[in-house]
């Protein structure tokens, strides 16, 4: 699902592109540069909105499914956020440590935070705004 959301967003992004090079224009009156868009813009959000919420989603299912791992008396898990929080704890009565995932948490995951935090937005303070720009005339 995510490679496909990938996938389409490219093209999405691609007919935008192809739109600014069709329907580019400079308005008279403010010397500013316009071109159209239809429903592109909108779909493009789409994408990216499900590509957010899936890998979210995805690393959730995964942290309330890590404590079969660890064993019956441990901790289970409902969000990825949980999982780190847990991990990153001194509770002296921890059923398990995983300093080894934890050292890739912090070392390779600092994604998960960018994807965390634009997920968030989107779910709880609104939509996220695209601003196309030129320089030169090059989108």
């Amino acid at each position: 699902m995510m490679y496909l959301s990938s996938i389409r967003a490219n093209g999405i992004l691609q007919q935008i592109i192809n739109n600014y090079r069709s329907s580019r224009e400079v308005r008279e009156k403010t010397q500013q540069p316009f071109f159209k868009t239809g429903e592109e813009v909108h779909s493009l959000k789409g994408e990216v909105y499900a590509f957010l919420f899936a890998a979210r989603g995805i690393l959730d299912t995964i942290s309330t499914l890590v404590h079969f791992l660890y064993g019956p008396s441990s901790s289970q898990f409902s969000s990825f956020v949980d999982y780190v929080k847990f991990l990153k704890s001194d509770k002296e009565n921890k059923v398990f440590e995983d300093k080894e995932m934890l050292d890739y948490i912090e070392n390779e995951m600092d994604w998960f935070w960018v994807l965390k935090d634009l997920r968030d937005q989107i779910t709880h303070i609104g939509s996220l705004d695209f601003d196309f720009h030129e320089k030169n005339q090059v989108f």
